[in-house]
């Protein structure tokens, strides 16, 4: 944590990939929404905990974004208290999702799927499940040949439509996400004011 009096160096947003996830594509409307694009890094990494909760904890002015639906949130909140703290939260949908299935699979049985999805399925319904850290993952899987079927964006099957159908759409979900860093939330900014100046002091919201 950086000391009372230093300089902070560029804000830096850490969220889950890899490339294409909803956390990613939020993580950026979010920046827009607080005029960082031009300002802030974004860095995906593969665990929330082991790669994101503790780079926030060591490295100054890092801010995680993380869905309030992913299956970890009780960890990253509850971690180091006092040391890693919610700064915001805020609404917004993820991307259309639905269940996709390989073409060239006649009766799917492996399913590839993320924790937190797991309720648009009966799981008793596959002979196998696979759990992943992502849906983009899930989706890299049914293309390489590694799972029948797997719940993901369905961009995945549009822009893959000879491998790749959607069995089923689930549509887009709203839900909430929730921003930490080391340093608390400023007093007398009410949720969805912009916080500008304070992840980047000297720009103006």
């Amino acid at each position: 944590m950086a000391e009372a009096g230093t300089e902070l160096p560029a804000p830096n947003f850490i969220t889950l990939g890899p490339e294409g996830s909803d956390h990613e594509q939020v993580t950026k409307w979010y920046l827009g929404r607080q005029g960082l694009l031009d300002v802030a890094g974004v860095d995906l990494v593969p665990d929330m905990v082991d790669d994101g909760l503790e780079r926030v904890r060591n490295e100054p002015n890092s801010f995680l974004v993380q869905c309030s639906a992913h299956q970890q949130v009780n960890v990253i909140n509850m971690s180091y208290p006092g040391e890693v703290v919610m700064v915001d939260t805020f609404m917004q949908p993820t991307m259309k999702i639905g269940l996709l299935v390989r073409r060239d699979v006649e009766e799917p049985r492996r399913l590839a799927i993320m924790p937190a999805t797991a309720a648009y399925v009966d799981i008793d319904d596959w002979e196998e499940v696979v759990e992943v850290g992502s849906k983009p993952i899930a989706a890299r899987m049914l293309l390489e040949g590694e799972a029948d079927a797997g719940i993901a964006s369905v961009t995945h099957a549009d822009e893959n439509p000879d491998a790749l159908k959607v069995a089923e759409a689930f549509g887009a979900v709203m839900t909430s996400w929730n921003v930490f860093g080391q340093r608390p939330r400023p007093e007398g900014i009410p949720l969805g004011e912009p916080l500008t100046g304070f992840y980047a002091p000297g720009l103006k919201s």
